[in-house]
């Protein structure tokens, strides 16, 4: 966590770790935050692309926890901090295709377990329609 914290700047929420350590398929979703640092889905080596001009020059106050598809991200904004200093994850996009990061963060929650629910609220709904 240290190395994490050094380069990024941030130190990982506690709710995150412990998702992270409970969850067998936590690396199915979310960047590793663990030593393998070689990994390219680890946090650091995510971020470190992300904020090339290559892939759309994410600004440092966003820190890359999932990639999705096609340029969607979901990032700490550590501009965005509730009353109690937990730190707003937001969904972003970067133009895959263009390397265009467009400033238009939305907001989804202030815990994992905020971010969570919704998405897996919508696969459970979507699943029950198959």
């Amino acid at each position: 966590m240290e190395k994490i914290q050094g380069e990024l700047g941030f130190c990982v929420p506690k709710d995150f770790v412990e998702f992270a350590r409970r969850c067998a398929v936590y690396a199915s979703w979310f960047t590793s935050i663990g030593e393998d640092f070689a990994n390219p889905c680890h946090i650091l080596s995510m971020n470190r692309q992300y904020r090339t001009a290559e892939y759309g020059g994410l600004p440092n106050d966003l820190v890359v926890i999932n990639h999705g598809y096609d340029g969607d991200l979901n990032c700490y904004d550590l501009s965005n901090l509730d009353v109690e200093g937990r730190i707003s994850i937001c969904y972003c996009w970067v133009s895959e295709s263009d390397a265009v990061f467009e400033d238009k963060r939305q907001h989804l929650g202030y815990t994992i377990c905020d971010y969570l629910i919704p998405n897996l609220d919508f696969w459970e709904k979507s699943s029950e329609k198959k």
